[in-house]
C-alpha cells in the first residue's frame, strides 16, 4: 500500500485473512479486519469496507476485549465519514474512546480522538478540537510519554488554520516544521507536511506549498486525511502560484471516485 499498489495490499491481507479463519487464529483476525475496512474505505468500496466491518464485528462478539471492539468502533468512524454520515461517525468515534477508556490505555490508540477531529472540521467546528484534545491528554486512555502532547499540539494547529490569516498561518507553518519528527511515532512527518503545506498556501507562499505537497506521498498522509485532499492541495498551490495544472487536474480527476463527500 505504501508503494502505491492498494489492489496487491487488499489481496495480501484478504489472502492473510482466509488463512487465519481457517486456523482460528484471533489475534490475527483482530488485525486484518480492521485494515481490510480502512483500505476499502480509502478506496471509496464502502459497501465491501461494511462487509468486513461486520464480519470482524461477528468475529469479536465472544470476546472480552475492550480495545478489539473499540478498534472496530474507530474503523465504523472512518467509514461514516467515507459516507458522509458525520453524526454516525462521532457517536462511533465517541463509542470507540470509551472503549479504549475503558481498556486503561493498553492499546495506545488514540485514532478515535483524531477522527472525532476530522468531524468537527468536517463540520466547520474545528474550535471544539481543542478542548476535545485537552481531554485525551487528561484520558486513561492516554499512552505513556510525550506522544499524546506532540499529537495535541499538531490536531490544535490544523485546526486554527481555516480561521487564520496570512501572518498567523506562516507561524503555524513554522510550529507544524518544528513537530515534523513525532516522539514516539505518534503520526506520520508526512501529516505534520501536508498542513504545512496548507498553511504556506494560506500564508502567501503557494510556490513553497505546492513543492512540499509535489513530494508528499499519496498513502501515508495520516489518519486524518485522505489522498483526495493531497490532489486538491496540490491543485490549489498549482493555480495560486502560476504554475502549470495539468498534473494536478490529472491527480485529482483520478481519485475523484474516492473522495469522500465531505
Amino acid at each position: 500500500y505504501m508503494l502505491g499498489r492498494p489492489a496487491e495490499a487488499i489481496a495480501t491481507l484478504e489472502a492473510t485473512l482466509a488463512e487465519a479463519e481457517r486456523a482460528r487464529l484471533m489475534p490475527v483476525l483482530r488485525t486484518v479486519l480492521p485494515n481490510l475496512v480502512t483500505l476499502h474505505t480509502v478506496q471509496g468500496d464502502l459497501a465491501r469496507a461494511r462487509r468486513y466491518l461486520q464480519r470482524g464485528m461477528r468475529a469479536l462478539r465472544r470476546v472480552d476485549n475492550p480495545a478489539a471492539h473499540a478498534a472496530l468502533l474507530g474503523r465504523l468512524a472512518e467509514l461514516e465519514i467515507g459516507a458522509g454520515h458525520l453524526g454516525a461517525a462521532l457517536e462511533a468515534a465517541r463509542q470507540s474512546i470509551a472503549g479504549f477508556e475503558a481498556n486503561g490505555g493498553g492499546s495506545q490508540d488514540h485514532a478515535p480522538w483524531v477522527l472525532c477531529a476530522v468531524v468537527f472540521q468536517c463540520a466547520g467546528a474545528g474550535e471544539r478540537t481543542e478542548a476535545l484534545f485537552q481531554g485525551l491528554l487528561a484520558s486513561p486512555a492516554r499512552a505513556p510519554g510525550p506522544g499524546p502532547e506532540a499529537l495535541v499540539q499538531l490536531q490544535t494547529l490544523a485546526a486554527r488554520l481555516p480561521a487564520a490569516a496570512p501572518a498567523e498561518a506562516l507561524a503555524i507553518a513554522e510550529a507544524l516544521q518544528a513537530l515534523r519528527a513525532a516522539p514516539d511515532a505518534a503520526y506520520p512527518a508526512t501529516e505534520a507536511d501536508f498542513w504545512r503545506a496548507q498553511a504556506l498556501l494560506q500564508g502567501g507562499r503557494p510556490a513553497e506549498a505546492l513543492a512540499l505537497a509535489e513530494a508528499l506521498p499519496e498513502a501515508d498522509l495520516g489518519l486524518a486525511q485522505h489522498p483526495a485532499a493531497l490532489w486538491a492541495l496540490r491543485l490549489q498551490a498549482a493555480l495560486a502560484a502560476g504554475a502549470p495544472t495539468a498534473e494536478a487536474l490529472a491527480g485529482a480527476e483520478a481519485v475523484w471516485a474516492q473522495a469522500p463527500p465531505v
